[in-house]
């Protein structure tokens, strides 16, 4: 039988809800003066992390939650309930 994997070495489903937003990791959003589409892959201390391709690699970057927007599919569905 294998060792399970510590706890830090599992990736487990987040969601980001401070504010009244929630970001969940995986969801795709944008930065609300613009910019690339990007993915959260993370979130500590009221900042979320994001990854996105930008042609050339895979950048990453934190920005403060309150700098995201919910990603275009999410938005036509919260705007459909």
């Amino acid at each position: 039988m294998q060792n399970c994997p510590s706890s830090s070495k599992v990736k487990t489903f987040h969601l980001v809800q401070e504010a009244g937003m929630v970001f969940s990791v995986s969801e795709e959003v944008t930065v609300k003066e613009g910019g690339p589409r990007m993915i959260v892959t993370g979130y500590s201390s009221g900042m979320v992390e994001c990854r996105w391709y930008d042609g050339f690699g895979v950048k990453r970057e934190a920005f403060h939650e309150n700098e995201l927007v919910p990603g275009k599919e999410r938005r036509v569905r919260d705007e459909a309930r």
